[in-house]
Formats: C-alpha cells, structure tokens, sequence
C-alpha cells in the first residue's frame, strides 16, 4: 500500500485559513512544501505581514500535519543543551552515589554526553525492569576505544507514547546533572523503534540494595554510614537547587 501524501503547501495554507501567503511563502521564503516551513522562523513569518495569531494557528497545523515524534523532540533538546564533563564515579539504580559501593576514581573519563551510536553498546544482562522499560548492563566503546560498564535503560515507542512527558521531564533533568552525587547520563542510543539511555554503572548494586542486605551490615560502620548521609543530602540539595 502506497504511504498517504500530506497536502501541498497551498491545500494546507487554505485548511489554515491562511492562503494569501501563499506567493509571499513561495517567493521571498523559497517554502515550495508544508516540511520546508520547520525552517521558518517567527521573524520571517513577521517580515511577511503576519500576525502572531496567524502564525500561532500556522503552527498548530504544522503540529497536526507534521507531527514531532518523542525520540526527535527528546534528540532536539539533548543537542540542543551545552555538554558538560562528567564525572568518574559510579552510581546505583537509585541515583545516588557513595564511596565505597561504586568504582573508584581510576575507572576511564568520559569527554561529553552524546548521541552513542547503536553498535558502540553491548548489552549482556537483565538487572531490572524500570517505569518506562527494562533496565539492562552493557559494555559501551567509547570514541577513544575504551570499554565501559554501563547501566542502560531502554525503551520503547509505546512507552514513551503512554507516559510521554513524564520520560520528557526525567530524561531532561538527567541531561542537565553535573554532581558527583547523583546518576551521570553518558548519552542517549536512538534507533527507529527505541531510545536507551546509557549511564553509569555501580557493579556493586545500589546502596539502598547493599544497606538492606543482612550479610553486609558488618560493612557498614557508622562512620560510613555518616558519611553517605552527607553525599544524599549533598545530591538532594543540587536537585533541589536546579
């Protein structure tokens, strides 16, 4: 079955009550098609004459049209962001890091949060299944060759479709982190049927999964555990200021 064509620029000028820019569109902006108007900026649309309601009715049709998917909107913001250099310490399932439960400071550094490409991850095992997919361990080649342990969430189309602004929100507040106390988002994995986000790995599990285990309680004097209580609450104070 041959795919559905959209309309032609004229057709959906006309549907949006604005077909009198047709020529101003084809002319001075060179827009011969509705998927060339993404490129259209507001100040054009100005110089044309328009006004803010017509432009704002110009994109809603535009949206229904020419709708943005997740993974797009989600590789849109994640480009769009200024990287930071992220930090080498692990971290668990629960976000929070702590000395002692995560790999040391000699494990490799990582140069910037990125698009990863699909064959530079490995994944090998189940560790869990999160609110949005199924968390996995990997291994990622890193641009400079080094193998890393990572954790990687993937998810699914139906996921993101469901819940899709719930992920949109966690997937942008772990894009902007920069503390060395809370989970550290290496890059987003994009394909046409699922997004992974790859981040650090504690190979020790979570600290919440060490405190509760009985055998370990010996390995947690109280000295430690003062000192994790000072890097939560160090991590809860940057999340709350950012």
């Amino acid at each position: 079955m041959a795919a559905v064509k959209g309309p032609g620029l004229y057709e959906f000028l006309t549907e949006a009550e604005l077909q009198d820019y047709f020529n101003a569109l084809k002319t001075e902006l060179k827009v011969h098609n509705v998927g060339q108007l993404k490129f259209v900026t507001d100040e054009d649309l100005v110089s044309l004459g328009m006004t803010r309601p017509e432009i704002r009715r110009l994109k809603k049709y535009f949206n229904k049209h020419c709708p943005q998917t997740y993974l797009s909107k989600f590789k849109k913001k994640l480009l769009s962001r200024r990287e930071a250099e992220p930090s080498i310490l692990g971290v668990g399932e629960d976000g929070v890091r702590a000395a002692g439960v995560g790999p040391g400071g000699g494990g490799p550094r990582v140069p910037n949060k990125h698009i990863i490409p699909t064959d530079a991850i490995v994944i090998n095992k189940e560790l869990g299944v999160g609110e949005f997919g199924v968390v996995q361990q990997g291994v990622w080649t890193n641009e400079n060759g080094e193998r890393i342990q990572v954790a990687i969430k993937c998810l699914s189309t139906e996921r993101l479709q469901s819940q899709p602004l719930e992920f949109l929100k966690e997937a942008a507040i772990m894009h902007t982190i920069n503390s060395e106390h809370i989970v550290r988002l290496y890059g987003v994995v994009l394909d046409s049927n699922s997004l992974m986000l790859v981040t650090e790995l504690a190979p020790l599990r979570s600290l919440l999964e060490c405190l509760k285990e009985q055998s370990l309680r010996s390995s947690f004097p109280v000295t430690s555990l003062c000192h994790f209580s000072v890097q939560i609450c160090d991590g809860m104070t940057y999340l709350e200021n950012h």
